[in-house]
């Protein structure tokens, strides 16, 4: 058993019991660190508005603190006859400050939205979002970056001969990698964020008092002399090391999240990839390259590293086919997911990263063997890494695209050659082969038959695409998510969006728009006469892209009662000071990375504090995205903010429902002769609601769904969304990963279990009105019938829409539903298609249309 022998003394050096407790607190120590970063950066997503600006924010700090604290306590470390204590110590102020830094990122993100205003400038954000993590962390992660000088120096004065860099090191980062996988699939999601750092922050507190135990048990040698920085060529290529591999993560990252789910698991994939990469990395180094040459063996880790680089970027450009390939292959669980994600991440990062750690343990005993410690060696790397979010993550990748940052990191990486005469003329040439042979742009759009890309803008927070095919544009966000389009039913839709809410209150002025997209719903509401618009939209690239949809949109861009901020929601909603009769929020997509926050409670009180006396918030879902679960969920949430909550339903297409949740400090009480007023004071407005079968006031209110008595039994008690503890964050991708499910189910249990909690059996009427009632069963029975047409024969959905459309006059639809489909049906079955027609004369005499076709097909006969 050669191998395992192997690998079990590169863990447990000599088998003596206190140094394989070295070996475990090493192990350990990585575990928090990396669920620090994970969990960090969910916590200050609150204050800066988006997970992208966190994750960049957090680990400039993480960087940051550790070439700080590498540089500085370097020398008292490396100087000093206990190191064990050094670490002890080390490890118990991790802990501690770990411990309070929910309390201390609170109060951190109150002052970013008061610092930062509505809608900051590009410098004044990223200046909070750099200096104000960096600063809330800076005790932490400043002890960080010395436990690794003490760990190795405690290693080599424990009486152990060999290297011991490359072993602390690797246990390191297999320790955070394991914390990756702790943090974001069982602590986070059970404990929520506070109490996961503080888990966390107790294993510091744990691996700590452990340490005090050990250093007592272990003789220490003399302390040796104090060391210098290491040779200039040595640091300059740390430093540039520390830098590039950071970069080549920021922009594989931003790259895949083009192709992955973009859950909150998808980082995560990536992450562990990266660790585990750099890990193997550091482990090949010891066993395998150690022996080579030192020249050479960096000539040809450099080299490897550059290469991979490239092999990397050649793998997104097929990421998309393989990643559907593994999908497939899998299947839809969860774990099935992120597994496929980890395997496709595996192919981009770990040959890169593999290559990366042997070259950074290469560099660093290089520095350490030249000058005696690894502290500076250690720091101008990690400063390095400090650079490279700010600069690859804001900079090179909407400057120059995915494609050429990659490259342009492979060329940088040879220039690292200790003597590049020295190797193959065909090494520095292989980033121009590859640029001549891919195609010009990483453009990474999924499209459908007769479907092409006609714009495509590449940001810092997403990548977004506007695609047409005949009859249709869609906006893209991140190739996953579909932001607004222009087909007939989806412009139904998102001006219904806009309309509801509008109509639903007596005399709006004012109106709040959370998410402005293709701006079809934004632009719907300047249909409404003296009513003025202000709309949010967080990523600026998709403001840019309104003019591609300007023909549905009312041309809001040049529209002067329209005003367009680029602004994250939640930040806007603290921080204005401008009130509102009206907010929509748009259907923001629950699985989507963030969007989780929201839907927290904290959201919807910050949406509260922006109402007017007498205002109302409309919270649109997207049914077709969530289970009965989650939906539960969001309606206690909303509950327990809004007094009064009112479930509607923007149409009665079953294939994309949407329900709005319509809170207020009162019941909306319509005027039916107040609503055709305002309906036939504007030809557009009448026009639209046209679209949606909607020609008179009892058909707006026929969208009536639930009041809040029943809303509050059917979603039943429990626990709600909190900026905390986002339960919807880690529920939504089990839901989401499922191919092949039917849209309507969580609207079909909505239906049923309002109906059955209904003491009449039916929902009562918004208005007390006979005409009202009727027509509210009638469109209660219509639902029930199409919403089981996947679980009922053609026939009986048909008998079910025929008597609804018999039920009431005033509810059209569902008698031109019947029309249609008996149309449809003619051709494949006449004699059905009469039957179907001959009822539904019967169930609506007046009706012509009928009788028309029932004279038809008799003529044809």
């Amino acid at each position: 058993m050669p191998h395992l022998g192997r690998l079990a003394f590169f863990f447990c050096p000599r088998f003596h019991p206190v140094r394989r407790a070295l070996s475990l607190l090493f192990l350990l120590s990585g575990v928090p660190a990396l669920g620090y970063q994970l969990v960090w950066t969910r916590l200050f997503a609150v204050g800066l508005g988006h997970e992208m600006p966190a994750l960049l924010a957090v680990v400039a700090a993480f960087f940051g603190g550790l070439a700080l604290g590498a540089l500085a306590l370097d020398r008292p470390i490396s100087r000093s006859s206990r190191p064990g204590t050094w670490y002890a110590a080390l490890e118990l102020v991790i802990g501690a400050w770990a411990f309070s830094t929910p309390y201390f990122i609170d109060l951190a993100n109150e002052l970013v939205i008061a610092l930062a205003g509505v809608t900051p400038g590009a410098l004044r954000f990223w200046s909070l979002a750099f200096v104000i993590p960096f600063v809330v962390l800076l005790p932490a992660t400043l002890a960080m970056g010395a436990t690794l000088v003490a760990a190795d120096r405690w290693l080599r004065t424990s009486g152990h001969d060999g290297p011991t860099l490359t072993r602390v090191y690797a246990l390191n980062t297999a320790g955070a990698a394991l914390g990756v996988i702790a943090a974001s699939a069982m602590l986070m999601p059970w404990l929520g964020f506070g109490n996961s750092v503080r888990l966390l922050a107790a294993l510091n507190l744990l691996v700590g008092t452990l340490a005090i135990y050990c250093s007592t048990r272990l003789a220490a040698e003399p302390p040796p002399a104090a060391p210098a920085r290491p040779p200039r060529r040595i640091g300059a290529a740390l430093a540039a090391c520390g830098f590039l591999g950071i970069a080549y993560e920021v922009l594989t990252v931003r790259a895949m999240a083009q192709v992955f789910e973009g859950t909150v698991y998808s980082f995560a994939a990536a992450l562990l990839v990266y660790l585990l990469g750099t890990a193997m990395g550091a482990a090949v180094f010891e066993h395998r390259l150690r022996a080579w040459p030192a020249r050479k063996r960096e000539a040809r880790l450099v080299v490897a590293v550059s290469t991979a680089c490239v092999a990397g970027l050649g793998a997104l450009f097929l990421a998309p086919q393989a990643y559907r390939a593994l999908r497939r292959a899998l299947g839809d669980s969860v774990l099935a997911v992120t597994t496929a994600e980890s395997l496709m991440a595996a192919t981009v990062l770990l040959p890169a990263t593999v290559a990366m750690g042997a070259l950074f343990c290469h560099l660093t005993e290089r520095a350490r063997h030249t000058r005696g410690g690894i502290g500076a060696a250690l720091g101008v790397n990690t400063a390095g890494g400090l650079l490279a979010p700010p600069i690859a993550g804001l900079y090179l990748q909407p400057t120059f695209g995915s494609k050429w940052s990659v490259l342009l990191i492979a060329w940088a990486y040879l220039l690292l050659l200790p003597r590049p005469w020295a190797v193959p003329r065909w090494v520095p040439l292989l980033p121009f082969a590859c640029a001549l042979a891919l195609p010009p742009a990483l453009r990474i759009v999924t499209l459908r038959e007769n479907e092409r890309v006609i714009d495509y803008r590449e940001g810092t927070l997403a990548t977004v695409a506007v695609t047409t095919r005949p009859g249709e544009r869609n906006l893209r966000v991140n190739n996953r998510f579909q932001m607004g389009g222009t087909s007939r039913q989806a412009v139904r839709i998102q001006r219904m969006q806009a309309h509801l809410p509008l109509l639903l209150h007596n005399a709006p002025r004012d109106a709040l728009f959370l998410g402005v997209a293709s701006g079809v719903t934004t632009g719907a509401a300047l249909a409404h006469p003296g009513v003025r618009v202000d709309a949010v939209e967080l990523v600026p690239e998709s403001l840019a892209m309104l003019e591609h949809f300007a023909s549905h949109n009312a041309g809001i861009t040049r529209d002067s009662r329209a005003t367009l901020m680029a602004a994250d929601a939640r930040r806007y909603a603290k921080s204005s000071e401008t009130s509102y009769d009206v907010v929509v929020g748009d259907l923001f997509h629950p699985a989507r990375d963030g969007a989780a926050l929201l839907y927290s409670v904290e959201h919807f009180r910050a949406i509260q504090s922006r109402l007017r006396s007498g205002g109302l918030y409309c919270q649109w879902l997207p049914l077709y995205q969530m289970d009965v679960d989650m939906l539960r969920l969001i309606i206690r949430t909303f509950s327990a903010v809004f007094p009064h909550v009112e479930a509607w339903i923007a149409s009665f297409d079953i294939e994309y429902p949407a329900l709005a949740l319509v809170g207020s400090e009162a019941p909306q009480r319509p005027d039916l002769a107040r609503l055709d007023e305002r309906i036939t004071a504007s030809a557009t407005l009448q026009q639209h609601l046209a679209a949606a079968a909607i020609h008179e006031p009892r058909q707006l209110l026929a969208h009536f769904l639930a009041g809040p008595a029943l809303l509050e039994d059917w979603s039943g008690s429990g626990a709600i969304n909190s900026d905390d503890h986002p339960r919807l964050l880690f529920a939504a991708p089990a839901f989401t990963y499922e191919r092949g499910q039917p849209p309507q189910r969580t609207l079909l249990a909505l239906h049923e279990g309002i109906r059955q909690s209904s003491a009449s059996g039916s929902v009562p009427s918004p208005v007390a009105d006979a005409r009202m009632q009727a027509m509210l069963d009638a469109r209660d029975t219509y639902l029930g019938a199409v919403l089981r047409s996947g679980q009922r024969t053609s026939g009986e959905v048909m008998l079910g829409v025929i008597e609804a459309a018999g039920r009431s006059a005033d509810f059209t639809l569902a008698y031109a539903y019947a029309v249609n489909v008996a149309l449809q049906q003619s051709r494949r079955d006449p004699n059905q298609a009469r039957h179907w027609l001959e009822a539904l004369r019967e169930a609506r005499p007046e009706r012509p249309e009928a009788r028309r076709l029932l004279r038809e097909f008799n003529q044809e006969d």
